[in-house]
């Protein structure tokens, strides 16, 4: 911001005016001075040139200045001088610069003068053109107390922070059970979460636990049954309590044989009781089996053995022959109706008790054939015992 000052000089003539024909040239400069933004003096200078005929050329220019240098407002500017008017031959040597005749005024700018300067001024030299020349000074006083102008800085418009919301509390319960003092522990818990300000924003942080109220109760009978069992198994080195005995272990293996498929079936079944403690004794609990099976093919020798090949029944015409020969030593006498029934060696053996003289002294159907179906029965075990006899000859 540029601040006016009041003149405080006049222009000094060399001649002075009172003396001067009315006819005389006359020339005067004024200044106003102005503070600027940059904390410099600068002073507007106007030249009035006055009581001069018609036609008469003046070359003038601003010469020196005691501080700052000399601008142009009107005229041109040359080696640090201003014209502010010249003849019109010179003017080939100043290009730009006017010709001015008979009365006329002119401005030019002293600028850059210290702030803390208190007086300036200027000299302007004038040639009037077959006349007489003059130098007027211009003089100014400045207070000297120019200082830069300060910028104010926009203020930032106050931010105002929205109300902090209340911290959230919430609240739970760390439960325990002692069952030897057959208690329920009830730890209360607090849960504390604070706001924290975030870009002019409330944040909800995490929450932070608080251990409340130890709150100690006795179970109940039902809650002493459910989180407190008694068969669970005491330590061994309790003195009140035996130690458990080991489980009872049995094992059953059935085994088959199926003859028609050849293979050998083995079942075998574990059977596990565990003791249980009941009032401070142990006593069988419940037997628990399991049964596990294998099958594999019988070899030729448990086939011979557990699978004998069955005996030809088929009747034939040829008669026994009951002599002995050199292969068999059995002999078989078979009759009926009062006919021996008779075997040598041990055959004799496992048939003598069945056997026997059979005659029939019945009169009636009953009496009659009873001795029959006796001898058809002895008769069917002697088959079985010959035949097992003859294959033991023959290996």
């Amino acid at each position: 911001m540029k601040k006016t000052l009041t003149t405080a000089g006049l222009t000094l003539g060399l001649l002075a005016l009172a003396a001067a024909p009315a006819s005389a040239h006359t020339s005067a400069v004024v200044g106003v001075p102005t503070c600027q933004a940059d904390g410099t003096y600068e002073v507007v200078w106007t030249y009035n040139a006055t009581n001069v005929p018609a036609g008469v050329e003046a070359e003038t220019k601003a010469m020196t200045a005691n501080a700052g240098h000399l601008a142009p407002i009107d005229g041109v500017e040359k080696g640090g001088q201003v014209f502010l008017s010249v003849w019109a031959e010179h003017q080939v040597n100043v290009p730009g610069a006017p010709v001015k005749t008979g009365n006329w005024s002119a401005s030019f700018a002293q600028t850059g003068i210290p702030g803390d300067s208190t007086q300036a001024t200027t000299l302007v030299q004038t040639d009037w053109k077959g006349g007489p020349s003059e130098d007027p000074v211009g003089t100014v006083t400045l207070p000297g107390d120019c200082a830069p102008e300060v910028i104010q800085e926009p203020e930032e418009p106050e931010v105002v922070a929205p109300e902090k919301p209340e911290p959230v509390v919430t609240g739970g319960v760390r439960q325990s059970v002692d069952c030897e003092a057959l208690t329920r522990i009830n730890q209360l818990l607090i849960f504390t979460a604070d706001w924290t300000l975030v870009d002019n924003v409330w944040v909800k942080g995490e929450p932070v636990e608080t251990l409340g109220e130890l709150v100690v109760v006795p179970l109940a009978d039902f809650e002493i049954e459910e989180e407190c069992p008694t068969d669970v198994t005491p330590p061994v080195d309790d003195p009140e309590i035996p130690a458990q005995p080991d489980a009872i272990v049995t094992v059953v293996t059935d085994r088959t044989q199926d003859c028609d498929t050849g293979q050998y079936v083995e079942l075998t079944h574990t059977t596990t009781t565990e003791f249980v403690l009941v009032d401070g004794a142990w006593v069988e609990g419940e037997p628990v089996t399991q049964s596990t099976s294998s099958t594999r093919a019988l070899d030729e020798g448990e086939l011979a053995e557990l699978c004998p090949a069955p005996v030809d029944e088929t009747p034939t015409d040829k008669p026994q022959d009951t002599t002995s020969d050199a292969n068999t030593d059995e002999r078989v006498n078979v009759g009926v109706a009062g006919i021996t029934i008779s075997a040598t060696d041990d055959v004799a053996d496992d048939t003598a008790a069945a056997t026997g003289e059979l005659a029939f002294t019945g009169t009636d159907a009953a009496t009659r054939y009873a001795p029959l179906a006796g001898l058809l029965a002895v008769l069917g075990a002697l088959a079985v015992a010959v035949s097992a006899r003859a294959r033991k000859a023959n290996r």
